[in-house]
């Protein structure tokens, strides 16, 4: 499967990466992803309708670094952007998925899908949009932002499997085009699930993947 990037090539998983410039107790995390490593949250592929538009930002301070170092990111990005070609792929439905076994510890489905709306600093809803946090054991989450309003199909304290619907990409909270924000957050700190590192930890230095081995094929 080939994802279309708004910015830099996927990076593969290593296999065992020398001077990975990531701490063992990282890398013995990594290898506690249940399943090895987290699946795409949506089907995304040659002819299918979406493509990552931005990466988290790595860069210090004010400066902004994908994972690569490029500058496919924002000043202070949390997570992956993957985008819909168009509001008629929204409209037709496609569906948010479970990026590894877990269990659901935060759903919202009360903000509209609605570009416009004001964006109310403190309140999430207006900030994240719908969004699902789902706890996959050993201190790692996923987060899925912007989702549908009503496409929710999941409850807080439901057991989910790998590749389960969760919900449909939507527009709502701070978002001006439809898409997924998704967030890989180990222990508190958000990573970068295409490098393995830490937003406070810079684009340079070896990388280690955190998808699992056939996510990106």
């Amino acid at each position: 499967m080939t994802i279309y990037l708004w910015g830099p090539p996927a990076v593969q998983a290593q296999t065992n990466p020398p001077e990975t410039g990531l701490s063992d107790e990282m890398l013995d995390a990594v290898a506690d992803i249940p399943g090895k490593g987290f699946s795409l949250p949506l089907v995304c592929g040659t002819g299918l309708p979406c493509m990552v538009q931005f990466h988290p930002d790595l860069g210090a301070g004010a400066d902004v670094e994908d994972y690569l170092c490029g500058p496919d990111s924002y000043d202070g990005h949390t997570g992956t952007d993957f985008r819909l070609r168009s509001h008629s792929d929204l409209r037709s439905g496609i569906a948010v998925l479970s990026a590894a076994s877990g269990r659901v510890v935060l759903e919202r489905d009360s903000a509209p899908d609605d570009a416009s709306s004001e964006t109310v600093e403190g309140d999430p809803r207006t900030i994240n949009g719908n969004a699902i946090v789902i706890d996959h054991g050993g201190g790692w989450q996923t987060r899925y932002n912007h989702l549908r309003q009503g496409s929710l199909r999941v409850r807080v304290g439901e057991d989910v499997p790998r590749g389960a619907v969760l919900a449909q990409v939507g527009l709502s909270g701070q978002s001006n085009y439809p898409h997924l924000h998704f967030e890989v957050i180990y222990l508190g700190t958000r990573y970068d699930p295409f490098s393995g590192r830490g937003l406070e930890d810079g684009c340079k230095g070896e990388q280690h993947s955190l998808w699992h081995e056939h996510a990106l094929e």
